[in-house]
């Protein structure tokens, strides 16, 4: 698995011409890397917490914070191949949505979950192996909102705050309250942020009221 990879199986799937992409979490990682490939062929970006942990590591000031999140990917790794994938799945639902989330999921969803610990393993792996440089994004002149959660963890939160340097004209949107699952958990909250209801100015970008 690379993100180039994921960014070719996304441009079969979407066939010819230009879209607007929306993308969360690792989506929104591959989202970047479709762009970076076919800038023609994003009228706009739309971001939801992407995760380019490359960023961190490139970045002084937030080599900490990335080191704590390869530090996270590593020992899910280790779960997934001690065949341990229940455990990697509560270990990563836990790390996204916070210390007990996963004893809130539904008993015949956490088979679905394990099942899925493999491919995270995998996109960890591209995530961490991603060198793409902060100024490389400069080039993408779309249109770009940027959307992040009050209570997600620190490494999503500083990507976003490394892209918003990027492109000086993006739409940035904390919305408070939310963490980085808010598109599946309160996704009328990501859409009120998305028509750009409720907001209000909040120092470098904007908040959405409660």
């Amino acid at each position: 698995v690379t993100l180039d990879a994921e960014a070719s199986a996304l441009a079969t799937q979407i066939g010819a011409g230009s879209v607007h992409l929306f993308g969360h979490s690792y989506g929104g990682a591959v989202a970047l890397q479709f762009a970076l490939r076919w800038p023609e062929r994003v009228k706009s970006l739309t971001l939801y917490e992407p995760v380019r942990f490359g960023l961190l590591l490139r970045d002084p000031a937030t080599r900490a914070a990335c080191e704590d999140v390869v530090g996270f990917g590593r020992r899910i790794g280790q779960e997934v191949l001690a065949g341990s994938l229940w455990q990697a799945a509560q270990q990563f639902v836990d790390y996204w949505s916070g210390d007990g989330a996963w004893a809130q999921v539904p008993a015949k969803r956490r088979p679905l979950l394990a099942a899925r610990m493999n491919k995270v393993n995998a996109e960890f792996e591209a995530l961490f192996a991603d060198s793409v440089p902060a100024a490389a994004y400069r080039a993408l002149t779309m249109p770009v909102q940027l959307l992040g959660g009050s209570r997600s963890p620190l490494p999503a939160r500083l990507v976003l705050g490394l892209l918003a340097a990027q492109w000086p004209r993006a739409i940035r949107t904390t919305i408070a309250g939310l963490g980085h699952m808010g598109p599946v958990e309160a996704p009328q909250r990501v859409l009120k942020a998305l028509a750009g209801q409720g907001r209000t100015r909040h120092g470098g970008g904007d908040e959405l009221d409660e």
